[in-house]
């Protein structure tokens, strides 16, 4: 059952993979994408993230949406990671890391070091900071936007 996915199609399409665009989430999580509350950019009840964040991470796919930082050292550098989900098979949105010392000043600046699709629908994907930091001072944002 970790294969099931939602489908816009009566009685499904199986053995075959679709994609889940954002107005047919908005349409399945508010039954219409015109609701009140439905718009990418609103921020969902019971959450700190707008729409658009929760369906490109798969909110819908996981108990719990997994962002976690860490550092390791390489080459005697303290080097900071960021592992973050996403929804597998997203094409109309953008999902860009962005890396800073400051909380101020943010730069796309990463690289990404593994992409693993999981069996729920999601794939785990860890960035590192492209530059070493000199203490545990480096932060991480997702930038999500809409595929023109």
């Amino acid at each position: 059952a970790g294969r099931w996915q939602p489908s816009e199609a009566p009685n499904g399409t199986p053995g075959f993979e679709t994609t889940l665009s954002y107005i047919q989430w908005a349409k399945q999580t508010y039954g219409s994408p015109t609701t009140p509350g439905s718009n990418p950019r609103d921020i969902a009840n019971g959450t700190s993230d707008a729409n658009l964040v929760l369906y490109a991470q798969g909110a819908d796919l996981t108990n719990t949406v997994v962002r976690r930082t860490s550092f390791t050292t390489i080459n005697n550098d303290l080097v900071a990671t960021f592992t973050y989900q996403v929804r597998s098979n997203l094409s109309d949105v953008i999902i860009t890391t962005e890396v800073s010392d400051d909380l101020i000043n943010w730069s796309r600046d990463t690289n990404i070091i593994t992409s693993s699709p999981q069996s729920n629908g999601v794939t785990y994907i860890t960035v590192r900071a492209a530059t070493p930091t000199s203490s545990e001072g480096k932060y991480f944002r997702l930038s999500v936007e809409m595929n023109p």
